[in-house]
């Protein structure tokens, strides 16, 4: 998570989602929570072109390599 802010009964996180092998996603996700449960969530993720962000983790596996 990169970032994230709670209003309420809601919890915004703003997500970078890496798996080896697979897209690199980034955006945000809306938690909703009622009585300790989560009661609705929104998924607002999309794929990330890898030319136009540096990846956070360089070295890891499924890391591009960089020049």
């Amino acid at each position: 998570m990169t970032g994230y802010v709670e209003s309420a009964d809601e919890f915004w996180g703003e997500f970078h989602y890496l798996r080896p092998g697979a897209f690199d996603m980034r955006g945000v996700i809306i938690v909703k929570v009622r009585a300790d449960e989560i009661v609705q969530s929104r998924f607002y993720m999309e794929e990330v072109d890898e030319t136009s962000v540096p990846h956070p983790m360089p070295g890891v596996a499924g890391a591009p390599a960089t020049n």
